[in-house]
């Protein structure tokens, strides 16, 4: 059922993009792009805005149900890089791209669309998410250069305890309290994608303010994603046992 997609999806996603736009904005507007804690703003907001969709769909498939499943498509449209992208044109007073957001945007609708409308539709391309796991894993493991990723260090250990206190606990309450959910599909959603250690470079294509900081950032990124996918299971599976 749509509707029910949209309630549980819809909360924790539209929470997540409240969330990471606020962190980005206060700490552009606190700590100035160089950030805080040796991380720069780049960093942090490319990280707090990330999801690993491969990650979650594996972890909903084993402890969520179909709406969980159906969520994934909801991930899909928040978890691009044009989104931290987005944030920092914002924070910097540069607008929003809505040619951006239309274009995330339209291939989602058009497939609700066409699967509402006719559920054979529907019953041709569900399958194909199991399909799609294994090839998102290599996709998004293949952009993790582990070299790079240890060289950020502790900057990199503290980048990921900021990513689990400003997203995994406010969207675990949100799911739990206001969702009257277990909190399982939040914690699911709590990962660093691989996908995301692009986020430097292309802000530094948009600005070359961001090139200093832009291999440090990665590496960052390139470490959190990492911990992250050892962890983000963990903790789902202790929850789900308590």
């Amino acid at each position: 059922n749509i509707v029910d997609v949209i309630k549980r999806a819809g909360l924790l996603c539209v929470g997540k993009l409240i969330i990471s736009y606020i962190i980005g904005l206060l700490v552009i507007k606190v700590f100035g792009i160089e950030g805080v804690f040796g991380i720069s703003a780049v960093a942090i907001i490319a990280t707090v805005t990330s999801c690993n969709p491969g990650l979650y769909l594996a972890l909903v498939n084993d402890y969520g149900d179909e709406i969980d499943g159906a969520a994934f498509g909801f991930l899909n449209l928040i978890v691009v890089p044009a989104v931290p992208i987005m944030i920092l044109s914002s924070a910097n007073g540069q607008g929003i791209d809505l040619k951006t957001i239309i274009a995330n945007l339209f291939p989602f609708i058009l497939g609700m669309i066409l699967g509402n409308l006719d559920s054979d539709f529907k019953k041709l391309y569900a399958p194909a998410t199991i399909i799609l796991l294994p090839f998102m894993g290599i996709c998004f493991g293949s952009s993790i250069n582990i070299m790079v990723a240890l060289k950020s260090g502790v900057s990199g250990i503290v980048l990921t305890a900021l990513f689990y206190l400003v997203c995994l606990f406010p969207l675990l309450i949100l799911d739990r309290k206001v969702g009257k959910r277990p909190g399982y599909a939040a914690i699911a959603m709590s990962s660093v994608a691989g996908l995301s250690i692009s986020v430097p470079s292309l802000a530094a294509e948009m600005s070359k303010v961001y090139l200093p900081s832009m291999d440090v950032a990665m590496s960052q990124i390139a470490l959190a994603s990492i911990i992250t996918s050892v962890i983000t299971p963990t903790i789902i599976k202790y929850v789900i046992n308590k």
